[in-house]
């Protein structure tokens, strides 16, 4: 999976969880222990900076880490 794919899965998971807990972009930074313009950035489909990111949005959404980042066992 490309980085580009995994970025706009990342970014689909976030938004769709903020829709459907009504969680504002302040309130997802503090549950994800970022700062608010990560989310912002995530939202956006922008790079996020942190590569533990898929990994908090996993835990936090709810989403299988598989849907958010490539297998890396062989």
């Amino acid at each position: 999976m490309s980085r580009n794919a995994q970025q706009t899965r990342l970014f689909k998971s976030v938004a769709e969880f903020m829709e459907s807990t009504g969680l504002t972009a302040t309130q997802l930074a503090v549950i994800l222990g970022v700062h608010r313009s990560e989310v912002t950035r995530l939202r956006q489909g922008r790079k996020y900076r942190s590569l533990v990111m898929p990994l908090k949005v996993s835990r936090v959404c709810r989403v299988p880490i598989e849907r958010l980042a490539p297998s890396t066992v062989a």
